[in-house]
């Protein structure tokens, strides 16, 4: 791969594609159907992989999970995923098609790092109907790490094997500034989802945008700042 390969990699939910907090909490559905109780949810799960957010809430409930009742969850997870989004598909937010049609057009790679697992990420992304503007060579899902930072960290690592340095990380939670930060990627913040303009703006992420009407061409002319 040639080092002057650009690649953005996209959040999915609140980013790409728009939140749904009317739609049932899966991760409680599938812990208390899996381990035969009823656990306590947690509120806040932005930013979060999945993987996390299920250790999460077995440890607030004092669950011990063996790792074939993790794999059970996360399994139970993606068909109630499948089910959901076949009764009710998801959209791609305002201008993300264009985005990402554009971004092609000029050259960049469009890729994916998500909280989701690999079945959900993928079921959500061709329920929206962004699979052809994006790179699965470029994704990375949160099914096997517990935490935000272990997975840009991995992706960080897959992507400088192949000597490809010119990324950007873009989406819409405080967790994706952070952990784009730590290990040293560029990241624009878009205010489509829960948080707020003025609440990501206090993470100082590199570039931040409202969403991504492209009327005066901000989001690309951020991406030009990093990939001179």
């Amino acid at each position: 791969m040639e080092q002057g390969t650009r690649i953005i990699l996209w959040d999915i939910d609140g980013t790409l594609i728009r939140n749904r907090d009317n739609i049932s909490n899966k991760h409680i559905l599938a812990i208390n159907e899996v381990m035969g109780i009823d656990a306590q949810a947690i509120n806040n799960t932005s930013g979060m992989t999945d993987l996390q957010i299920v250790k999460k809430i077995a440890d607030i409930n004092s669950i011990n999970l063996s790792p074939n009742q993790l794999q059970s969850i996360l399994v139970l997870l993606d068909e109630l995923t499948k089910k959901e989004i076949k009764a009710a598909p998801t959209k791609a937010h305002f201008n993300v098609e264009k985005t990402l049609k554009n971004t092609n057009l000029r050259g960049w790679q469009n890729g994916v790092l998500t909280g989701n697992t690999q079945k959900r990420g993928e079921l959500k992304i061709k329920s929206a109907k962004l699979t052809k503007y994006l790179n699965s060579e470029y994704f990375f899902f949160g099914n096997t790490f517990t935490d935000r930072n272990k997975l840009v960290e991995q992706c960080t690592k897959y992507l400088s094997n192949r000597n490809i340095y010119r990324t950007v990380i873009v989406g819409d939670t405080p967790l994706d500034i952070i952990s784009a930060k730590k290990q040293n990627v560029p990241v624009i913040a878009i205010a489509n989802g829960k948080f707020t303009y003025q609440e990501l703006d206090k993470f100082n992420p590199d570039g931040l945008v409202k969403n991504l009407d492209d009327e005066d061409h901000l989001f690309l002319k951020l991406l030009d700042t990093f990939f001179v």
